[in-house]
């Protein structure tokens, strides 16, 4: 097939409003758009935000989905939307996943020109900060929500769904210094299905395996299997290594001259550059 007539396209996901990419390759979702009523009730998620995600997004709940594991898994329930529903996006050759306000540093008028000479796009594998292993940083994190016993169950988790699969996720975590994060890629229709008859099944035997204490836990473990994929994938197939780059958040006139928002134990207001901090009230139990 001539490159000019192969497709692609890139799930975008989005959780509340910011500058809307979309065009014939980038497809912007909602993640987690069963939830949502959710946060809008709750006062987490803006009537305007609410009402522009419905209006310009397409949803992640449609279809065969996962759309209210979101709070668990994240931009996950977004790959597995894509995955369930796939003639929606017109069965592309290629498809890939970005973030609202993290995309790769390529042209979308070049990226067939770079699958041409590679199998599929990732982001460039960083060094793990201030540690030689994903298994180190875990534990340097020293975080409540992330605890090490976490961890631990996780991998001994995936060895009981299956014991060389789980070893080799393990050595994964105990040796590679460097990982592709943020669950970005751009790769064959034929390979992200296999990718997502690896990961899902996993993801939901962990999910009823692990213990319910943190979603966000789960979230990150989840995002690192997705980094073992790519790797193990680098192996039998080349790649291009992208730069990600962040998007700048739009900033109207009013937000540069007047903003509130919350810091701590403290409202913080910026007025034409001078700054005031006002001691909230917190209550009590």
């Amino acid at each position: 097939m001539n490159k000019n007539n192969k497709k692609i396209k890139i799930l975008v996901c989005y959780h509340k409003k910011s500058k809307l990419l979309k065009d014939n390759v980038l497809v912007p979702i909602h993640a987690g758009r069963s939830i949502a009523d959710l946060k809008y009730k709750n006062g987490k998620l803006r009537a305007s935000e609410y009402k522009w995600l419905k209006k310009n997004l397409l949803p992640d709940n449609t279809g065969e989905n996962i759309s209210d594991l979101n709070s668990t898994i994240n931009e996950m329930t977004v790959l597995y939307w894509g995955w369930k529903n796939y003639d929606k996006l017109g069965n592309p050759d290629y498809i890939g996943l970005y973030h609202y306000r993290r995309i790769f540093d390529i042209k979308n008028s070049d990226l067939l020109d770079i699958l041409q000479n590679c199998y599929f796009i990732q982001r460039k594998p960083d060094k793990i900060p201030k540690a030689n292993s994903l298994y180190e940083q875990w534990h340097n994190l020293n975080l409540d929500w992330a605890s090490n016993e976490y961890l631990e169950c996780a991998l001994n988790a995936c060895k009981s769904y299956n014991k060389d699969l789980g070893q080799d996720i393990e050595k994964f975590f105990k040796s590679e210094p460097k990982v592709c994060w943020c669950n970005m890629f751009i790769m064959p229709r034929e390979e992200f299905f296999k990718y997502c008859e690896f990961i899902f099944p996993l993801i939901f035997y962990l999910n009823e395996s692990l213990p319910k204490r943190n979603d966000r836990a789960f979230g990150m473990f989840c995002e690192r299997l997705t980094a073992y994929y790519l790797h193990k994938l680098s192996q039998r197939a080349n790649g291009y290594n992208a730069k990600s780059i962040f998007l700048k958040k739009d900033v109207n006139l009013l937000q540069k001259v007047f903003s509130i928002k919350n810091e701590g134990n403290h409202k913080v207001v910026r007025i034409l550059g001078l700054k005031l901090s006002i001691r909230r009230k917190v209550a009590k139990d």
